[in-house]
């Protein structure tokens, strides 16, 4: 990943809380007030660096909206940008001004050019760091088509709804999926609807996620996954060894107090796979990878 901000305090913050979940930068340049080089330079130095493979960059405003809006639009096609663009509030452009002095530009002019270029637009660092480590770590989905497996039963619900609102879709499984799907699964307290619900045997038999994802990566209906569990060693196994036989996107959401989010954060990270403490964020993640694919295509 290379970096390119408008703070430097930010791309401090950014490299070290993502090094230490396992990703690796190429370059991360704080260019501040631009007395010299601009971010645009910058994006153009990256777009084209061999080493970058993702752009992750906070923004206050650029000197050459239209060059920007060029570049930026060439860039998506090969490669990820994602972005923090800031102040583009009355409050949030005096701040910048003061900040680094740049002219932040209004928001309906940012919308459309984020969308426009195909940029992966983020509102929040805690944003950021979500699609960092979907883009980092997973492929391109095929389609929108997400698949819900969970233990915890009204998250599901909730995130379902969520994933809605956001643009996803939670299709309806294929008949041959859910037979293979009760196979899996104990008979009861279960269902192979989607969301997958596994209910008890979630907690007290763990694999069970493995063998749910197995049967979900084969369905051509799903083109991403979203495992939502209480986490441990089990789970984390589980869903690891099936990941390997799977080319699809697959990320966890652990419903538990943070100190053992934080454990399994270690555990799964370092297996490629992004874990959050909300599946509803884990959601988001997905959205902004599908939307992304549907650029590229």
């Amino acid at each position: 990943m290379g970096v390119i901000s408008q703070s430097g305090s930010f791309a401090d913050h950014l490299t070290l809380i993502a090094t230490s979940n396992g990703v690796k930068f190429s370059k991360a340049i704080s260019c501040g007030n631009e007395c010299d080089l601009t971010a645009v330079d910058f994006f153009e130095y990256l777009g084209n660096d061999p080493d970058t493979e993702i752009i992750l960059s906070y923004l206050e405003g650029v000197n050459d909206g239209r060059l920007f809006h060029q570049l930026a639009r060439e860039i998506s096609k090969k490669k990820p940008i994602i972005a923090w663009k800031c102040g583009t509030s009355e409050a949030g452009a005096r701040a910048a001004a003061s900040h680094t002095g740049a002219l932040a530009g209004s928001r309906p002019v940012w919308d459309g050019v984020l969308r426009g270029t195909g940029i992966i637009s983020v509102k929040s660092f805690e944003e950021m760091l979500d699609c960092l480590y979907a883009f980092y770590y997973q492929p391109l989905p095929a389609g929108k088509r997400l698949a819900i497996i969970t233990g915890p039963g009204g998250p599901a619900v909730g995130t379902t709804d969520a994933c809605l609102e956001l643009g996803l879709e939670v299709p309806n499984l294929s008949s041959e999926t859910k037979e293979r799907l009760y196979e899996a699964m104990p008979p009861v307290g279960t269902s192979a609807d989607n969301p997958v619900d596994l209910s008890l045997a979630s907690a007290v038999a763990p694999e069970v996620y493995g063998k749910v994802i197995r049967v979900l990566g084969r369905d051509e209906n799903v083109d991403m996954m979203l495992a939502i569990g209480i986490g441990g060693e089990q789970f984390h196994s589980s869903i690891t060894e099936a990941a390997k036989e799977i080319n699809k996107p697959l990320v966890a959401a652990i419903l538990m107090p943070l100190e053992s989010v934080l454990r399994d954060y270690k555990l799964l990270m370092g297996s490629g796979i992004p874990i959050y403490p909300d599946p509803v964020r884990a959601a988001k993640a997905l959205a902004k990878l599908a939307d992304y694919a549907e650029f590229r295509k």
